[in-house]
């Protein structure tokens, strides 16, 4: 009981969390030195109790790797001044704030988990991850790219960004495509097959049943 009530609660605050983050950046402009002021006080918190809470350092060490850069990376986007937010770095948050548009849908899905929707709602987030994270991806890497400017500005983005986000988001999308696509047409032919035999077996008992009934008629006659 324990177990489930702290997994409820992060569910909750990763949907509360994902919400006002995806909400304000609608606000006040996908990716923008004022939203990113607003909503990354509250990340950065949700972040590390998330960690406390799932104590992922025993049990899930991609998702370790994904609140400790992505604190580390907020923390740096919170150091920025509005003259030192330039154009490079609007469009790093604005891929990066994209990619956040799934996590609501994989909050979400916890709250389906005992209703008959379970399915469609983790595959509609499956959809929606393999949609934006490779798009978000993608503009990581082409703004990485294009910038001019100093090395070690570059690399220590591309090190603490760029590489974890993509290791991981590629590795997540494994998981999901096996998980709630391989997995489940397997699953429906393997049902599909249970029921045929099922049928089947059924089908042969009452063939079965009537011809004993017809025999054993004929001897009572």
């Amino acid at each position: 009981m324990e177990h489930e009530w702290k997994i409820t609660t992060q569910y909750i605050l990763g949907l509360i969390s994902s919400s006002f983050f995806c909400l304000t950046n609608l606000i006040s402009g996908w990716g923008t030195y004022n939203s990113v002021q607003i909503y990354l006080n509250p990340f950065i918190t949700i972040n590390c109790i998330d960690i406390a809470l799932g104590q992922y350092w025993k049990n899930d060490i991609p998702m370790l790797v994904h609140h400790m850069f992505s604190v580390i990376g907020a923390t740096y986007a919170k150091s920025l001044t509005y003259d030192g937010f330039t154009p490079f770095h609007q469009n790093l948050t604005f891929y990066i704030s994209l990619a956040e548009i799934s996590s609501i849908l994989n909050s979400a899905r916890w709250f389906y988990r005992k209703t008959p929707h379970k399915r469609k709602v983790n595959q509609l987030f499956g959809i929606t991850f393999l949609i934006v994270r490779p798009i978000a991806t993608f503009g990581l890497f082409k703004t990485m790219i294009e910038e001019e400017g100093d090395s070690k500005h570059k690399a220590f983005l591309s090190i603490f960004i760029l590489f974890p986000f993509a290791v991981l988001n590629s590795y997540w999308g494994y998981l999901i495509i096996k998980k709630f696509f391989i997995n489940k047409s397997k699953e429906n032919k393997e049902n599909k097959e249970n029921k045929e035999n099922t049928q089947f077996k059924e089908n042969k008992e009452n063939t079965q049943f009537k011809e004993n009934k017809e025999i054993n008629k004929n001897k009572e006659i």
